[in-house]
């Protein structure tokens, strides 16, 4: 069966926004880009809304497996945040080697965050930046900009943006947030990392195929570890559209053992539809939300019914 998918994103509340007078708390989450603005109200209630206030405290308390799918930048970015901030502290192993940030001949730790954004412009992208600072706690961080947009940044996060060539040139002394690096900036990233005198290397929204990327950096790229992974989701099926998203949330343990969830939205709420190891193909994610679909259509809801009054009936 075939069927389209593309993601559905978006990035700051409209001036104007009000609270929508329906989907007022948690329970409320229709699909929607981040800042409010939603595909639709499922109560069928149309205009603008903010954003709901972020419940930080139950981010604090949720685990990899629990953690619901945001329905705002702000609470993408708690949830991001979380999850470096649990990354970020050192393993028992680590603690017991008596590791230190900085210390020579200890490698970098090579993290990667994906938050979705419509608005990719220098201004937006140093907002996302400085707010995912502002957020995560135990990180002394140098932001590597990329794209030639460093004074861009300048006013959001001052000294502490660079361009990623002179990172390179001068490599920080601490952790390193490289922002949307792309396939062009795929050689200097690796020799950052190679000169990396912090506990940490994180990429933010990193542009390149990771399914696919270039073979001479293919080891590379896939030394990084996603701690944090969001993405709305729409396929369109031959009669109806489902939307959906795929979330990765490393609160606890290896980032690797955090599974990459993917959700449908029914009732106007997220419900949870299939679970990997790995992070899911584009064939891997259509065939979940196919098969969620299938299971939810009344004809092979009605079949299930009559097998079932079949057995009652015969004694099976």
């Amino acid at each position: 069966m075939a069927a389209s998918l593309r993601a559905l994103t978006g990035i700051a509340a409209p001036r104007g926004a009000r609270a929508c007078p329906t989907h007022s708390g948690r329970a409320c989450n229709p699909p929607r880009p981040f800042g409010g603005q939603p595909l639709r109200c499922d109560a069928g209630t149309d205009g603008i809304y903010a954003a709901p206030r972020v419940d930080s405290l139950a981010v604090c308390r949720a685990t990899s497996d629990d953690v619901p799918v945001p329905s705002s930048k702000e609470e993408a970015i708690a949830q991001a945040c979380a999850a470096l901030e649990a990354q970020m502290r050192p393993s028992k192993k680590e603690r017991r080697a008596g590791r230190k940030k900085g210390f020579a001949g200890a490698a970098a730790k090579k993290l990667a965050l994906e938050i979705p954004v419509l608005d990719d412009s220098p201004g937006a992208l140093a907002e996302l930046a400085g707010d995912l600072l502002d957020g995560a706690r135990g990180g002394d961080f140098t932001v590597a900009v990329c794209g030639g947009h460093a004074e861009a940044f300048s006013g959001r996060l001052g000294k502490r943006a660079v361009s990623i060539e002179d990172a390179v040139a001068d490599p920080p002394g601490g952790d390193v947030l490289v922002v949307a690096p792309g396939l062009a900036d795929l050689e200097d990233v690796e020799e950052l990392a190679r000169q990396s005198r912090g506990a940490a290397l994180v990429l933010l929204n990193a542009g390149w195929d990771t399914e696919h990327p270039p073979e001479e950096h293919r080891a590379f790229v896939r030394s990084f570890k996603v701690v944090y992974s969001f993405l709305p989701l729409q396929v369109q099926l031959v009669m109806v559209t489902q939307e959906g998203a795929v979330l990765k949330c490393a609160l606890d343990g290896s980032p690797d053992a955090a599974p990459w969830r993917t959700f449908v939205v029914r009732g106007g709420v997220h419900e949870q539809v299939g679970r990997m190891t790995k992070r899911p193909t584009s064939e891997d994610i259509e065939l979940i939300l196919v098969n969620a679909s299938a299971a939810q259509s009344p004809i092979n809801q009605g079949i299930k019914g009559a097998r079932g009054f079949l057995d009652r009936l015969t004694g099976k």
